[in-house]
């Protein structure tokens, strides 16, 4: 455990640090983009259509781009290739374009400016596209549908770019000695799953996404 003075320079004691930055509130979790909030808000009425999602989403081209990609993938490509907004849309589902902007949202959060953890938090981005894919085959065997257990995969992982930019704040404070980027990860990852799972609830993702989240690492505690 860090003692009053003394800098952390352990993975544990860096593990005992972030654990008191979590207890105090003090690792920020952050907004969900305007877009993809406004894309939940469209979901949650009673009556909405493609339209409806086009004209949201359109206001953010990247988006937009990533979800006629998704619809154009192997998975989903019907007889012709769309290439507008709504064909898209219509082609995923309400639940599919949800976790799309929702999972290019949590994209966005994989980055970091120490170089060797943005290496770190690019290949853990890539295990988590094999991570979701993974959990969309496997789907069919439990009780979520396949656009909830992608999202899971997806987002599996998202505390640790959180607490690894909490750890590079520690350090610009004084409050933590630089540490090589595998200590780094081998103290954040036992805190990953509750941070990911806090962040995603004030997201108002699905509750079983959420616990799907929390939980990875113990499945006997769900």
């Amino acid at each position: 455990m860090e003692t009053s003075g003394t800098l952390a320079n352990t993975a544990e004691q860096l593990t005992a640090l972030l654990e008191q930055e979590v207890a105090e509130g003090r690792v920020d979790l952050p907004v969900m983009p305007e877009v993809a909030t406004k894309v939940q808000q469209v979901t949650r009425r009673p009556y909405h259509n493609a339209q409806d999602l086009a004209r949201v989403i359109a206001l953010d081209p990247s988006l937009a781009a990533n979800i006629v990609k998704v619809a154009n993938s192997a998975r989903y490509a019907g007889l012709s290739e769309v290439t507008d907004l709504d064909r898209a849309i219509a082609r995923l589902g309400t639940d599919m374009v949800v976790a799309v902007v929702v999972g290019v949202a949590g994209k966005a959060m994989f980055r970091c400016p120490i170089p060797e953890l943005q290496a770190y938090l690019t290949s853990c981005w890539r295990r988590s596209l094999f991570v979701a894919a993974a959990a969309r085959h496997l789907a069919k065997r439990a009780e979520a549908t396949d656009e909830q257990a992608f999202l899971a995969g997806l987002l599996h992982a998202i505390g640790e770019p959180l607490l690894v930019r909490a750890y590079a704040a520690l350090v610009e404070e004084g409050r933590c000695e630089p540490m090589p980027a595998e200590t780094v990860v081998r103290a954040v990852v036992p805190l990953s799953p509750r941070v990911g799972a806090d962040l995603l609830a004030n997201w108002s993702v699905p509750s079983l996404v959420v616990d799907a989240i929390r939980y990875h690492d113990a499945p006997h505690m769900a």
